[in-house]
């Protein structure tokens, strides 16, 4: 299958040793390939005391500053990581040298300082106050994702949708997230900005935490006749953050652009937003030796990286997938 010449870019979090990641033959024409050199989009501005002058999320002049911890303190005393030190890693698979940049510090440094006090302890406290009881049995295998009830679907998608967008604001990587998408979060509370997706998973593994985010990848079975160019702008504007939090799997992608759907693993990629909409099954499991059910961590790569895109009017399912034009998700 040709692929598009380039590299692209991800950023992965691990304890201070290697993180792991799928190597298996059958995942490289999903890694490979990869749209490529992705120049920053730049940043929203700088830390409040290098003149920052609103809240990314509300937008007003705050009275108060926060610091906004990426991932809630309860969060991190259920995993027991608090102190844990990782390396957040920015990668480009271009070249041999594909280390960008990193960073070392205890999970609960990773914060965002452009958030309002008022911010902080209204509607995110809220929404931590109203997720964490949802949350903690499927973290802790208790419950699975698909007994969880339509009511409960959006308050995760939500809170999944929150954390991501602070983790992509508060880390060394790209910042794929456009400002309107913390304006929304904090303006809406029954949905997410258009062409935002969220799913779920669970699996077997050991691993505490894990985290992954990067634009979209693309190939010329799923882009058709578009040109190098034109696919750098669609990946740009793109993003997915994955998280892996104890047994539980979240993905939250963004893919803008009209003409395309997204393309799930049917009985994987376990929909939480939005529950209706025009999508694509692929029409064979795209990992040939099916999901990694066992490994925490190559559970959430191949969870991150099997979510995909493709153009409505092109290729025949084969390489792929198939559409099935518009498929309710519930």
């Amino acid at each position: 299958m040709q692929l598009f010449p380039r590299a692209s870019v991800l950023q992965k979090v691990g304890r201070l040793y290697p993180a792991t990641v799928i190597t298996m033959r059958d995942t490289a024409r999903l890694r490979g390939g990869i749209i490529a050199r992705i120049e920053s989009l730049g940043h929203r501005g700088d830390h409040p005391q290098m003149g920052i002058k609103e809240c990314i999320f509300c937008r007003a002049a705050p009275k108060k500053w926060s610091d906004e911890h990426v991932l809630p303190q309860w969060l991190l005393d259920n995993l027991e990581i608090r102190g844990e030190e990782i390396s957040p890693t920015h990668h480009s698979f271009e070249g041999e040298g594909n280390e960008v940049s990193t960073r070392r510090h205890r999970v609960e440094n990773l914060v965002e300082g452009r958030v309002c006090s008022e911010c902080n302890s209204g509607w995110m406290s809220s929404l931590e106050g109203k997720t964490k009881p949802l949350l903690v049995p499927l973290m802790e295998g208790e419950k699975e994702v698909v007994e969880l009830e339509p009511n409960e679907w959006l308050r995760i998608a939500r809170w999944a949708f929150k954390t991501a967008v602070l983790l992509n604001s508060a880390s060394n990587f790209h910042k794929n997230v456009p400002p309107d998408h913390y304006s929304y979060v904090y303006a809406n509370q029954d949905s997410l900005p258009p062409s935002v997706v969220v799913v779920g998973q669970q699996h077997h593994g050991e691993t505490k935490f894990y985290w992954l985010q990067q634009p979209f990848v693309l190939t010329f079975s799923q882009a058709g006749d578009v040109s190098v160019d034109e696919a750098k702008k669609f990946v740009a504007a793109s993003y997915k953050v994955s998280f892996q939090f104890n047994k539980l799997l979240l993905v939250v992608a963004y893919w803008p652009w009209p003409g395309w759907q997204y393309v799930v693993w049917r009985g994987i990629h376990i929909p939480l937003w939005p529950t209706r909409g025009p999508i694509g099954f692929y029409g064979r499991d795209p990992l040939q030796k099916g999901f990694p059910w066992n490994n925490a961590v190559e559970a959430l790569t191949a969870l991150h990286l099997t979510l995909a895109v493709r153009r409505n009017d092109f290729g025949n399912g084969e390489d792929l997938a198939r559409s099935d034009g518009f498929t309710p998700l519930e």
